[in-house]
């Protein structure tokens, strides 16, 4: 009966180490997918910020060509 006990008891306690270690190894997980998220957040921003840069830029650079065009075409008249 003693031994029963002592390998219930040794099955318990290997269990909440088990346990344990399942904790520790979701924390340790969670915290890695975070600073994915907060690293992919932070390329996303980036991305969006070149594309405004990008969209502002074009947009300079074809009011830039409407008015040369327009000077030529005053120019030929």
């Amino acid at each position: 009966m003693k031994e029963k006990n002592v390998k219930m008891v040794d099955n318990l306690l290997g269990l909440q180490y088990s346990d344990a270690d399942l904790n520790r190894e979701y924390e340790e997980k969670t915290k890695a997918y975070g600073g994915l998220i907060q690293k992919q957040r932070a390329e996303m921003d980036y991305t969006h910020r070149i594309k405004q840069d990008l969209y502002a830029a074009n947009k300079e650079l074809t009011m830039g060509v409407q008015e040369r065009n327009t000077a030529l075409l005053a120019e030929r008249q």
